[in-house]
């Protein structure tokens, strides 16, 4: 590799920081998007919160929704042949991005159309496409985390490897391998949760569950879509008033 690659992207992170209207004329947002996509890239991670950064600051957020940013994220689901390291890695951004409120208001443009086509992508041909789409559900929900994810070391919670790469997340509690419960977990998660429930409900999620459970070919595939429609049933009878949903929980004889 080139040893000013790295010094390269530090810089343009920077000035995209201080002059965000100079790097967007510059076409330096797809390279960092580039740069984020690339694992082997050390820099890869403080991309991705440089992003999130930009997505708060109302000066640097147009230009990120201009560069169609999050369209971008998720076209790689609707690629017929992408490799599964690249999709793993895609599927973290948006795991990060939906768990935090720039980000899920970065997905509502225009009645949240981004969600609804990555949802949308759960019907793809692709057996991984779908694979690596309910593992997105699975961490949203804090119902368990991304399996291709894995600490650093025992330690530090916030330090991740993905492809021996370093990968800076937000801090979480210990034992967050485990299912989080909303009987135990603080309020705050629970009504942020709650209210990504009901955006992927009302954006369809449980209708396309029911379908491909009906389709899908594939034992242990088709028990996680089972595993999923039922915590979704389960967080939405925890979490959400009655009359804002009706009951998902299918029937599996």
């Amino acid at each position: 590799d080139d040893p000013l690659k790295f010094i390269a992207v530090e810089t343009i992170l920077e000035i995209t920081l201080l002059n965000p209207q100079l790097s967007y004329k510059a076409n330096s947002f797809k390279c960092l998007l580039q740069c984020l996509l690339d694992t082997s890239l050390p820099l890869s991670s403080l991309c991705l919160v440089a992003i999130v950064k930009m997505l708060e600051l109302p000066m640097t957020r147009q230009f990120l929704i201009d560069e169609c940013f999050i369209q971008s994220l998720v076209s790689f689901f609707m690629e017929a042949h992408i490799k599964t390291d690249r999709l793993q890695c895609v599927s973290f951004i948006l795991t990060k991005l939906l768990k935090t409120w720039t980000g899920i208001i970065a997905f509502s443009q225009n009645n949240f159309t981004m969600l609804k086509q990555l949802i949308n992508c759960l019907t793809s041909d692709s057996t991984n496409v779908k694979n690596v789409l309910i593992h997105v559900f699975f961490d949203i929900f804090r119902i368990r985390p991304l399996p291709w994810i894995q600490r650093l070391n025992s330690l530090s919670d916030d330090i991740f490897t993905i492809n021996d790469a370093v990968l800076i997340t937000h801090p979480v509690k210990l034992g967050s391998a485990l299912r989080s419960s909303p009987e135990t977990e603080i309020s705050f998660i629970n009504h942020y949760t709650a209210m990504l429930l009901y955006i992927c409900i009302e954006c369809g999620l449980p209708n396309k569950l029911m379908e491909i459970r009906e389709t899908v070919k594939d034992k242990k595939l088709s028990r996680k879509i089972i595993i999923l429609i039922s915590e979704v049933s389960y967080l939405r009878s925890n979490l959400l008033q009655h009359d804002l949903s009706k009951d998902i929980a299918p029937s599996f004889e």
